[in-house]
């Protein structure tokens, strides 16, 4: 990996840590479905205007802004709606490398080495400490949400690979596009016409600028970063970077929104955190030339 793409992943990943406070601080004021609306609505209006549709079958694209926008999101802010810390749920949606590398195996047909079933096992392990102590530190209804919020992003994964080498910033306004109305539909229904309508009219300044950030910092840069890296790595070496995600997040999370950092998630984040370096290094650690694919 060059230097340059590496810089890039470790920016995407504080982003998307510091994304879990934005998210908390304006679910105080605003219901998770139309935080979802506003977040995609404002990602691809006006750009869709300027921005050509992504090449290649449209119908990918769609599933693409159903799957890895629409439902993703509404499922992780309705678990941190429900609950769930800022910074647990970072550290639970790194089970989606799990499913990542596995469809990879056997959709795409990438291999897995020793070195990335080590890696992975000792970042589970982490992820068990975590489990363990969710009964203290959030809700099973919210843990639900954030497993589907896991798979959904190994999908969402899997469909960039299949869309092949397409304009990651068109890729996020038109999937942006395809999800905001899904989700203004189901606010309506869910949240009822009357509470969508006082949301469009209450929001205050602060509550705003949380949304700027969740939309053209963390969806709009980050994910059209993402993507472009997924087209161009491997699934194995670009997918273990997420797992930074969490330590960034129980960062700024004790920062910002004052969760304890307790020392069972600092043992966690540093399992996690070694897993990804034998994903990542693995080779070099046991001297093995590296995969040519």
């Amino acid at each position: 990996m060059h230097f340059f793409s590496l810089f890039i992943s470790l920016l995407i990943t504080a982003i998307w840590g510091f994304n879990f406070v934005a998210v908390k601080y304006c679910l105080h004021t605003i219901s998770p479905l139309m935080l979802c609306f506003f977040r995609f609505f404002l990602a691809s209006i006006p750009f869709i205007f300027f921005i050509p549709p992504p090449k290649g079958k449209f119908s990918l694209v769609v599933l693409y802004g159903l799957i890895m926008f629409a439902l993703q999101f509404a499922l992780l802010f309705l678990g941190l709606y429900l609950g769930m810390e800022a910074g647990l749920t970072s550290l639970l949606l790194q089970i989606q490398v799990f499913f990542s590398l596995f469809l990879g195996i056997f959709v795409l047909n990438e291999k897995i080495r020793s070195w990335n079933i080590l890696g992975c096992a000792i970042s589970f392990v982490g992820i068990g400490i975590v489990l363990g102590h969710l009964d203290s530190r959030g809700t099973i209804l919210g843990f639900l949400p954030i497993l589907g919020t896991a798979a959904c992003s190994s999908v969402g994964n899997l469909l960039s690979k299949k869309l092949g080498n397409v304009n990651s910033l068109s890729l996020v306004a038109w999937g942006s596009f395809i999800a905001w109305p899904v989700l203004l539909l189901f606010a309506l229904l869910i949240d009822g016409p009357e509470s969508v309508m006082c949301t469009f009219f209450e929001i205050e300044i602060d509550t705003w600028i949380g949304i700027g950030y969740i939309t053209y910092l963390s969806t709009l840069f980050a994910y059209g970063a993402w993507s472009w890296l997924i087209t161009n790595y491997p699934l194995r070496t670009i997918t273990p970077f997420t797992l930074l995600t969490p330590v960034f997040a129980l960062l700024f999370a004790s920062i910002f929104l004052d969760e304890v950092l307790a020392l069972w998630k600092i043992f966690a984040a540093i399992l996690v955190l070694t897993g990804l370096a034998i994903n990542l290094y693995g080779h070099h650690l046991l001297r093995i030339p590296p995969p040519l694919d």
